[in-house]
């Protein structure tokens, strides 16, 4: 039955049936192979290995299969029992989606992968010509420490560095989000003059560059003196309280989602419009809401332009801020590797508890239909 023509019901003979499923699976393998072959072509660097010749082979070898089979497999569909037989399989794996994927994952995974096994290396190690993809010289953690005691011989406290990140990413994007939902209960629920327009009009200074407004508003700072003292930076907390446009669109996104018969009920319920938001809007978008929270989070503990302009004293610094100065002043890979990864793990743990929140609150469709 597996080799039956389902659309017509003619039998292929044996040599053909097993060339569609060779080709099926080995072409897409063929291309992956050849851009991995290429890829070392090009960043090939161990010397005396003959690593770039492999790879040249390699993916000579592996271009040439994949055109002869585009050959044979255009001679063969000159045949219509060929041409229109498929296999339920096919239906359900799509090697070429998978190797996608897998070449997707390996470009995004990669990067921090090196960063990670650099930083268990020993620094002769680290340091050395070449990359090796383990820890030849075995595994240690000891720049693990010595990121700290770098960090103290030039008055930096990592600790303290991390708290003020917590602080500045924490109370902004809380409070940020908080009002942004309110803004988005009244686009999307609420019915006033010129609700539209004012929408379309915030949705526009989305198109306006940060760095445009980056000079005028420390001005503005300036003179109310905020950008003095040594203690917290106002700056850093008070803006972000105000919520965003971007979290304001795709909350009232989700919340047009929510039925409105179930706000008439509320209504005839009696309850007013500060009680549907709390106990309707609210509940209801708390996927939305996690998902806004945790990815506001990484953007304002990535945010390193920000406190630079802000911060002026290293025990307001937050840790994006201390650790730029592993990158010019400090030349051992493996410390500047492993304060690397100090400063994005908190980030890892915090997908990791709230990845499914995330997904499911970025999916517009996840508000309630009907």
């Amino acid at each position: 039955m597996i080799f039956k023509d389902i659309s017509c019901g003619k039998k292929l003979n044996k040599f053909h049936s097993v060339y569609k499923i060779v080709h099926f699976f080995a072409t897409p393998i063929l291309i992956f192979s050849a851009c991995f072959f290429g890829l070392g072509m090009l960043f090939a660097s161990q010397p005396g290995y003959h690593v770039r010749e492999t790879a040249i082979i390699g993916c000579c070898v592996c271009v040439m299969l994949a055109v002869l089979m585009a050959i044979f497999q255009h001679i063969f569909e000159k045949d219509d029992v060929y041409k229109h037989t498929t296999y339920p399989f096919m239906s359900k794996f799509n090697p070429l989606s998978i190797m996608a994927l897998i070449l997707l994952l390996t470009v995004t995974i990669l990067p921090f992968y090196v960063l990670v096994i650099n930083s268990v290396k020993t620094s002769a190690e680290a340091n050395a010509i070449g990359f090796t993809f383990w820890p030849e010289q075995g595994v240690t953690f000891s720049q693990y420490t010595r990121i700290f005691d770098y960090s103290s011989s030039i008055g930096i406290d990592l600790v303290a560095s991390f708290f003020n990140s917590l602080i500045y990413a924490t109370i902004p994007v809380f409070v940020g989000v908080f009002v942004s939902a309110f803004a988005a209960y009244g686009f999307a629920k609420l019915d006033y003059p010129g609700r539209s327009k004012i929408y379309y009009f915030m949705i526009f200074t989305l198109m306006v560059p940060g760095c445009v407004s980056m000079s005028s508003s420390y001005v503005l700072f300036d003179s109310y003196g905020w950008t003095s003292g040594s203690g917290l930076s106002l700056p850093m907390l008070i803006p972000g309280c105000f919520g965003t446009v971007g979290t304001v669109m795709f909350l009232r996104e989700y919340f047009k989602g929510i039925p409105d018969d179930m706000l008439a009920a509320a209504r005839i319920d009696g309850c007013g419009k500060l009680k549907i938001f709390t106990s309707i809007m609210i509940p209801l978008g708390i996927p939305a809401l996690i998902a806004q929270l945790v990815l506001g989070f990484i953007g304002t503990y990535n945010d390193y332009s920000t406190a630079l302009i802000y911060l002026r004293y290293p025990e307001q610094y937050t840790i994006q801020l201390a650790l730029s100065f592993f990158n010019g002043g400090y030349s051992d890979k493996a410390v500047v590797s492993a304060s690397a990864v100090f400063g994005v793990m908190p980030l890892l743990v915090l997908y990791m508890i709230f990845q499914d929140k995330i997904i499911s609150g970025i999916s517009f469709s996840a508000g309630l239909k009907g």
